[in-house]
């Protein structure tokens, strides 16, 4: 059986359970369901089933938005300090309509450090709430939701970039989960280009 026809299967096998988070008694969001997605090597993957010891950290992004281009380096910066600290990171392409090969590219251009994923389904987008990119979202290891929002406050508005971030949100929420502490802001406003809405079937491949 082709390998495309075998991914393609695997991932309606899963989609045709649920995947979502129900709220908390805290109010937080809790998995449900295991999510699969598509990663950049053409495999399906399942980024919960094998969580960080501290959580797992998502960056969504799309490829053209020049906003995420600019967070590259912060982005990796954050990858490559905390996964030695017991986290697991991944950056999830959102569009609907992006292809594999383009995905391929792009992370290779940007070296990112940690694996990608496409999320054409956007199963994680609605996991994590996300509607913004780029934006995080950080979950504990059984799978709720702890964080939401932007990576800083490097951007404080669409075109208004500062000149050095002064808040480290996405760092301050990673150094509070290592020291056992409360997350002194769970949501934040992200700034960044905004996620589309899934299109019909029909207009896919139109």
């Amino acid at each position: 059986m082709p390998k495309g026809i075998r991914l393609f299967g695997a991932l309606l096998l899963l989609s045709a359970v649920p995947a979502f988070a129900a709220p908390t008694s805290n109010g937080r969001l809790s998995l449900t369901f295991q999510p699969i997605v598509e990663s950049i090597t053409g495999k399906a993957e399942q980024p919960f089933m094998n969580p960080g010891k501290n959580g797992t950290v998502f960056f969504f992004i799309q490829h053209d938005c020049p906003i995420c281009r600019t967070y590259t380096p912060t982005m990796n910066q954050i990858a490559r300090k905390y996964q030695a600290r017991g986290f697991k990171f991944y950056m999830v392409y959102v569009e609907q309509l992006l292809t594999l090969k383009q995905a391929q590219h792009h992370s290779k251009e940007y070296n990112f450090a940690c694996p990608s994923l496409i999320d054409t389904r956007h199963e994680l987008v609605k996991l994590a709430g996300a509607t913004i990119s780029p934006e995080v979202a950080v979950f504990s290891p059984d799978g709720t939701r702890l964080y939401l929002g932007r990576i800083d406050n490097d951007w404080a508005g669409l075109g208004i970039q500062r000149q050095k971030a002064t808040k480290h949100d996405l760092v301050n929420v990673l150094n509070d989960i290592i020291h056992d502490k409360p997350i002194r802001h769970a949501v934040t406003q992200s700034v960044g280009c905004v996620i589309p809405s899934l299109l019909p079937s029909s207009q896919r491949n139109s």
